[in-house]
């Protein structure tokens, strides 16, 4: 598939993980390894990490079905939704969550884990803000004007969607970002938060197609 090319030739730039499968459909978060990915969103972001659980988890290990009990992220997200979990056998689930992306950055000398997905019993998109304390990790509850618009931005696109807008090349098979890219950068050339979440929600009826969800 296309998309899928497009991810192998793109690798270098935004950081995939490599998972291992575990029984229960689900993954061990735990031994999720990594570098920091080189998409920049402004210049003044020390760090900046973009993650597709659909492309790297292969389908149905992007799923929660069940309560995790370790320290990560995903565990964090699963607790959220512990008693939806408890009807859930190994032969059938009623209610799982679809992992679909993240994204890391640091704001203001903290680092945010802004996780996007869906659950089974309404499929409306969610974000999720988590920071970590050294040990877990935490919802947060405070926000800004710099904070909601990284979930808006999280909310209206995807980790591919993203790279697009940050790729300078043109693509024929996305002609609508390319024909939006440059309104979503700074002088310099960078993606502008300010920017990027205006034009995704402007377009977001016209962006829908490649969020592929």
């Amino acid at each position: 598939m296309k998309k899928n090319i497009d991810f192998k030739i793109i690798i270098s730039v935004i950081t995939f993980l490599f998972l291992k499968s575990v029984s229960y459909a689900q993954l061990d978060y735990s031994k999720f390894e990594g570098v920091k990915s080189k998409i920049t969103i402004v210049k003044e972001y020390s760090f900046v990490n973009v993650y597709d659980y659909n492309f790297n988890s292969n389908g149905k290990d992007s799923l929660l079905v069940q309560t995790l009990n370790d320290n990560s992220l995903e565990a964090a997200i699963s607790k959220k939704y512990a008693p939806k979990f408890i009807n859930n056998t190994k032969d059938s689930i009623s209610f799982s969550v679809k992992l679909l992306s993240r994204l890391i950055i640091d704001v203001d000398n903290k680092r945010h884990y802004f996780v996007s997905y869906k659950a089974s019993n309404n499929n409306v998109k969610m974000i999720s803000n988590f920071l970590n304390n050294g040990v877990n990790f935490i919802e947060s509850t405070s926000s800004n004007s710099e904070i909601e618009l990284l979930k808006s931005i999280l909310k209206n696109s995807n980790a591919y969607l993203l790279f697009k807008f940050y790729n300078k090349r043109k693509s024929k098979n996305y002609p609508v970002v390319d024909e939006l890219k440059d309104a979503t950068k700074n002088e310099q050339g960078f993606l502008d938060i300010k920017k990027l979440a205006q034009v995704l929600e402007e377009n977001k009826a016209s962006l829908a197609k490649y969020l592929d969800e």
